[in-house]
């Protein structure tokens, strides 16, 4: 089972898929000038924003699900992608 997943993962290219967008998503994030934003990261699709002030994760998570942005919130000043999509 875990070699048919891994040849999916390769041969449907979806490893560099995820490296695309993921640098896509990066660059367009670190384009946000807000001052509530300290830094941006990531690897992949695996990216995180995170906030000057505590708390303000939670509620940024709430207007991003309202408008169907998948999301999680760490550590009271840090949204990140969520582990699964």
């Amino acid at each position: 089972m875990a070699r048919a997943a891994l040849r999916v993962l390769v041969e449907e290219g979806m490893i560099e898929n995820a490296a695309l967008q993921g640098a896509r998503f990066l660059d367009g994030l670190r384009s946000i000038r807000a001052n509530t934003v300290r830094e941006v990261r990531g690897r992949g699709l695996m990216l995180a924003v995170e906030l000057h002030r505590k708390p303000a994760a939670r509620a940024a998570i709430g207007a991003l699900q309202a408008r169907g942005i998948l999301a999680k919130d760490t550590h009271d000043h840090t949204i990140r992608s969520p582990r699964r999509w």
